[in-house]
């Protein structure tokens, strides 16, 4: 058997397991009916081999016949290299992401174990590392580049492989527990935010009784448990999300309480039917938590006219409503943008009914965020710095505009000032403990400096 034959039967080999994936009943009718995971194999590797024509620059005529041999596809130089930008495969974000075939791959192994052509989900990327080698050496010539690109992306599949739990093992917790009621705390000791806190109080306690009735069989009232979390950037929305996701699994409302982050970049894909699977990978990596879009009002608008924004926002609603008793979706965002979100689609506004505003926040509370960041970095101000320090933020709250970011801008001036400190006492021979503890009003005075310097390119 030649390579061209060898590889055409690892290619039939494993899309016929794609069918016997989706006839295993280990995905929803709503995942197969998306598309095939046959599609998706196909779809998957076709996106991994542009990968590697494009890593090293060089998009040849032998990049495209090797594709076209394996894929059934008719690329030349230039479809192949539109391919690439509309997939994004040539960027560094795509060796790190999982693709959605593999991890039906890897949840099929881990439910059914090895079978009669299929030892497990590492001889796949034993003989995908094969086909690599055939398409690196496909001009006669050992491509380096292409070959350390398929090294880092086939690494990455083997830890997933290695690190993801096994369905065949007694379920785990990912984390230490930690109480409801040091959950609570944590919550309600957050600096300001007083009415955010008022209202995610009351969303635990309306989730609690509702789950008591449930217990002793009455009815309970149907509500959805989106929310929508508007407000100016650096107001803690992502701080909340994360402490409500964890409650919500205490109480036994999610299964896991995990927080998955995104943003537009990872939900709209660039050709027709590529958006609704990288929705739905992101929907499989939140099922049991929350998911947090963050500036969502991004997906209804855009000016280009082949945006998939009203796709990724279709593709999600379903999900919602698929996945409604162990999935919380927050969307966030600046006030007014969100509410035009929010109307912009009938189905938006029906699922989600309960707005969170977080405000931004005072002097005060800017000054104890930044004084709570040096203690718990075990740093000190002296007096003066502190008095600084206060003038420093009071100055940016009080000409505040609309790139204020709030406690981002405690942030940065505590960062900037670490580095102040540490250029001035690095010269010390053995400086004591209580020198690298102290930040002196010199420092802030040299931090205050730097900034301005930074703000000024």
């Amino acid at each position: 058997m030649n390579k061209n034959e060898y590889y055409e039967e690892f290619l039939q080999d494993y899309y016929k397991l794609g069918d016997r994936i989706d006839n295993t009943l280990l995905l929803s009718s709503d995942e197969i009916a998306s598309e095939s995971t046959r599609n998706i194999m196909k779809n998957d590797l076709i996106r991994f081999f542009s990968y590697l024509a494009a890593v090293d620059g060089v998009i040849s005529v032998s990049d495209t016949e090797f594709i076209n041999i394996y894929f059934d596809t008719e690329m030349d130089t230039t479809k192949l290299r539109n391919y690439i930008i509309t997939n994004n495969t040539y960027s560094s974000t795509f060796e790190k992401t999982v693709p959605v075939s593999f991890k039906r791959v890897k949840k099929y192994f881990d439910k059914v174990g090895p079978d009669d052509e299929w030892s497990g989900f590492s001889t796949i990327i034993d003989i995908l590392d094969d086909f690599v080698q055939d398409f690196a050496e496909s001009e006669d010539t050992i491509n380096n580049t292409v070959r350390h690109a398929s090294d880092l992306y086939l690494k990455m599949l083997q830890e997933y492989n290695n690190n993801s739990k096994s369905l065949n093992q007694p379920e785990e917790k990912e984390e230490a527990s930690i109480s409801l009621d040091s959950l609570l705390n944590e919550l309600n000791n957050l600096i300001g935010l007083s009415t955010v806190k008022q209202d995610i109080n009351s969303l635990i306690h309306l989730q609690t009784i509702k789950k008591l009735r449930k217990e002793h069989n009455l009815k309970v009232p149907l509500t959805s448990n989106h929310l929508v979390f508007y407000g100016n950037p650096g107001t803690g929305k992502t701080t909340v999300a994360r402490l409500l996701a964890k409650i919500y699994k205490e109480i036994g409302i999610l299964s896991k309480g995990q927080l998955i982050e995104v943003d537009r970049a990872g939900l709209i894909g660039g050709y027709v039917g590529q958006t609704a699977l990288k929705v739905q990978s992101v929907i499989e990596d939140a099922l049991g938590g929350v998911l947090f879009i963050d500036e969502a009002y991004s997906l209804a608008y855009s000016e280009s006219q082949n945006d998939y924004g009203q796709e990724a926002i279709e593709a999600l609603l379903k999900a919602m409503e698929d996945n409604r008793n162990n999935l919380v979706v927050i969307v966030a965002g600046y006030p007014d943008l969100m509410r035009k979100f929010i109307n912009s689609n009938p189905g938006l506004r029906s699922r989600f009914n309960k707005y969170i505003y977080f405000p931004d926040y005072n002097v005060e509370e800017l000054d104890a965020i930044f004084n709570k960041m040096c203690k718990d970095s075990d740093y000190i101000l002296s007096e003066q710095a502190a008095v600084k320090v206060k003038q420093i933020l009071t100055q940016k709250y009080e000409h505040k505009d609309t790139d204020f970011a709030n406690a981002r801008e405690a942030r940065n001036l505590y960062e900037t000032l670490i580095v102040a400190q540490a250029d001035r006492i690095f010269e010390l021979k053995n400086p004591a403990k209580d020198v690298l503890m102290k930040l002196e009003k010199v420092d802030v005075d040299n931090a205050q400096e730097l900034e301005e310097n930074h703000l000024s390119i």
